[in-house]
């Protein structure tokens, strides 16, 4: 489910987090940790594990994962399942697909992640607070 409002709101924000997903692809994290809050009250539990917080710890971390990957071929394109805004927070629900290449790998690849994003308006401004992603996008029964 997207509210109209909140998919209005937010727009113009979730394609810069998009083109900046995709920087990241291509070994650049400098878009999305300019789209990130620098505050304390910041959170990341990353695809890959760990559980970071505060802007130190989170802006070392998406350096971290953007130098998994070659620059040129990746490409980030995200779904909303579910996205809402009340006042100065907003929470979406995303299934991303990232195509890139792994410097561990000799060929690009794709990767399927299932991203719960929190955003917080400041100074006018929409930035990311929390992001969580892992690779449960499919239902499946406990193993």
């Amino acid at each position: 489910m997207v509210e109209q409002h909140a998919a209005d709101t937010l727009q113009p924000f979730l394609d810069q987090l998009r083109e900046a997903l995709t920087a990241v692809a291509n070994g650049d994290p400098e878009p999305m940790k300019a789209l990130c809050s620098h505050s304390d009250a910041i959170s990341q539990c990353g695809f890959w594990g760990g559980v970071e917080h505060g802007w130190a710890e989170v802006s070392e971390r998406w350096d971290w994962v953007a130098s998994q990957f070659v620059p040129g071929p990746g490409v980030v394109t995200s779904d909303t399942a579910f996205l809402t805004v009340s006042g100065d927070m907003a929470y979406g629900v995303f299934i991303e697909r990232w195509w890139g290449q792994f410097t561990s790998r000799s060929e690009p690849t794709e990767i399927m992640i299932r991203a719960t994003l929190i955003f917080r308006r400041e100074d006018g401004t929409w930035k990311a607070v929390h992001r969580h992603g892992d690779n449960a996008v499919a239902k499946a029964p406990p193993s």
